[in-house]
Formats: C-alpha cells, sequence, structure tokens
C-alpha cells in the first residue's frame, strides 16, 4: 500500500491517544516504545525521537488479549503473511483500554457499526426503506 509521507507524517502528529508500552521487535525482545493511536493507524516511535519508527494499518487484522500474560495483547493480521505484533502494557487495565481502542479503530468496524445503527433505525421507524445508502 501507498502512502504520501507527509500526509502520514502529519497524521502521526495529530495521535488520538498516547503511551509507552513494551513492543516486541523482530528477534522477540520487547522494546519500550511510544504508540500513537491516529484514526486506524498505530504510529510506534523509538523513545525521545520525533519520526515514526512505524506504523501499522489498523485494517484487516484483530487485536487479541494474551491468555497467558494479563499485561499483553496482540496485533494479528488476517493476510497469508500472519503478521503479528506483540505489546506490554503497565497493567491490565490499560492493556484492556488498548484492546478496546484498536479493535474499534478500522474503517471496517466503522462501517459495521453505521449498518447496524441503521437497521436499529429502520426497526425503531417501523420502515425497511434505506433512508440512507451506505453500500
Amino acid at each position: 500500500m501507498r502512502f504520501n509521507e507527509r500526509e502520514l507524517a502529519a497524521l502521526a502528529n495529530g495521535g488520538v491517544r498516547e503511551v509507552q508500552l513494551q513492543m516486541r521487535g523482530v528477534r522477540g525482545v520487547y522494546k519500550e516504545r511510544l504508540v500513537k493511536l491516529a484514526k486506524n493507524f498505530l504510529f510506534y516511535y523509538r523513545l525521545e525521537e520525533t519520526e515514526p519508527l512505524g506504523a501499522l494499518l489498523l485494517e484487516q487484522c484483530t487485536v487479541e488479549r494474551d491468555t497467558e500474560n494479563s499485561l499483553s495483547f496482540t496485533i494479528v493480521y488476517e493476510d497469508e503473511s500472519g503478521r503479528k505484533y506483540s505489546f506490554l502494557c503497565p497493567s491490565s487495565q490499560e492493556r484492556d483500554t488498548w484492546v478496546g481502542l484498536l479493535s474499534t479503530a478500522s474503517c471496517e468496524f466503522l462501517r459495521s457499526r453505521i449498518i447496524q445503527l441503521r437497521e436499529d433505525i429502520w426497526k425503531l421507524a417501523g420502515s425497511t426503506s434505506a433512508v440512507w445508502d451506505f453500500g
């Protein structure tokens, strides 16, 4: 997927929520990272740096709580690569907060939520005709 670097940098600077978490690297070692959620992107930074080290697009993925460790969660991509990104939080409450935020950040989630709300409105109004068409 292609991105405009300036637009991506501007998005990274406008993060909705940020926190320091430990992120598991390629070698399986956890490293302290500043993590920022902006729209449907999760940016991660080395501490004390202003440019993101990387960005995760939160589409076609699931966010899973670790069943063996109450402080960690993993982002698992549904494509054939099976990419996984694991994070370790300072508390289980912080972990639950991040799982909730990341699980609802995708456009896929928002689209399904809009469809569900539209159906609820139809039921309340007693109408089956389309008021809005979201495709």
